[in-house]
C-alpha cells in the first residue's frame, strides 16, 4: 500500500472514530492521528508534507472539541455547586 494512503486511511478513520467517539480519546490520539504523522515523518516528499499538516489540523480539532468537552463538563459542575 501506498504510504502516504495509508496515513490518510489512518487520519481519516481517527477522525471518524472521533466523531461517533467509539473508542477512548487517548486511543484515537495514539493508534490513528501520531502513527499517520510518524508514517509521514519518514517521507520528505511535498505530498507528504501536506499531509502532515492535513494529520496536525486533525488531530488539533479533536484536541479542542476534547478540552471544550473537559470545560463544559467543568462550567455544569460549578453552576450546580
Amino acid at each position: 500500500m501506498d504510504t502516504i494512503l495509508y496515513a490518510d486511511v489512518l487520519r481519516l478513520y481517527g477522525t471518524w472514530m472521533a466523531e461517533s467517539r467509539n473508542e477512548q480519546p487517548k486511543v484515537i490520539i495514539e493508534k490513528y492521528f501520531k502513527k499517520a504523522v510518524a508514517v509521514l515523518e519518514s517521507l520528505e516528499t511535498e505530498s507528504a508534507q501536506s499531509m502532515r499538516v492535513e494529520t496536525h489540523v486533525c488531530l488539533a480539532r479533536f484536541a479542542d472539541q476534547q478540552y471544550q468537552g473537559v470545560s463544559m463538563n467543568a462550567l455544569q459542575c460549578a453552576i450546580r455547586s
